[in-house]
């Protein structure tokens, strides 16, 4: 049997056997360091989707992760010019894109 065929039990080809080039990791806003920034990419749909976009959480922006509130819970980021302050439940559902240095 060719190595490229190898397939497992439920039909689908073998891990070992894909040629990968990269190893890609989902980021959201709450895997951000403090001061790192980052374009956001999409957000997953849930109950709060829309009020994200309503404050500014659109594909392309900018965000810096600014710092987290003193008893936790949230999230202060700087989204482009202005600075909105995000519970962590909500940083978990906005994928970022790449790492802005």
């Amino acid at each position: 049997m060719n190595k490229a065929t190898r397939i497992n039990q439920f039909g689908l080809p073998l891990l070992s056997t894909l040629s990968l080039n990269k190893t890609f990791k989902i980021m959201t806003v709450y895997d951000l360091q403090e001061g790192q920034s980052a374009l956001i990419k999409s957000i997953l749909t849930d109950s709060y989707t829309c009020k994200l976009l309503t404050l500014g959480l659109l594909p392309k922006a900018k965000v810096t992760y600014v710092r987290s509130a003193p008893l936790g819970g949230a999230r202060y980021l700087k989204i482009d010019d202005h600075y909105v302050a995000i519970r962590e439940e909500e940083a978990k559902t906005i994928l970022i894109e790449e790492v802005v240095i």
